[in-house]
């Protein structure tokens, strides 16, 4: 049987990535307060809705501790079925169909790898973004 859904890193317990590109929170419970005074919180389980970001990534908004964060889903699926990044490197998509974020269609790579992908395939719109090696 595969295992389908992982602990994204730096968010175990809050949420989890699938191979298909999917983000879930988890099931917990929050401390909150009503007009009676302080209360807990069950949230059940369930499926992140995604946006669109300017670029055509789907973003998602993640929460901890009352503080939001919209992280981009293919690095969370990567981060959390393969591996953190290591410093300097971005998800690439590898049939370059940047809204595919299922597990096969992403790796690691660096900015420049993943700018010479673009303009191979066709998908560089205008001059090329300036590399710092």
């Amino acid at each position: 049987m595969i295992r389908e859904w992982f602990d994204i890193p730096g968010w175990e317990g809050y949420y989890q990535a699938s191979i298909y590109g999917q983000i879930r929170s988890m099931e917990r419970f929050h401390k909150t307060r009503n007009r009676w005074g302080p209360i807990v919180r069950k949230r059940t389980s369930q499926i992140m809705s995604q946006c669109e970001g300017r670029e055509g990534y789907f973003l998602v908004r993640l929460c901890r501790d009352g503080k939001p964060k919209m992280c981009a889903v293919a690095r969370l699926v990567l981060a959390a079925c393969n591996r953190p990044p290591e410093s300097g490197e971005e998800a690439c998509h590898i049939n370059h169909n940047h809204q595919d974020n299922r597990i096969h269609n992403l790796e690691w790579g660096t900015r420049l790898h993943n700018e010479q992908q673009k303009t191979l395939a066709g998908r560089r719109r205008g001059p090329p973004r300036k590399h710092h090696d």
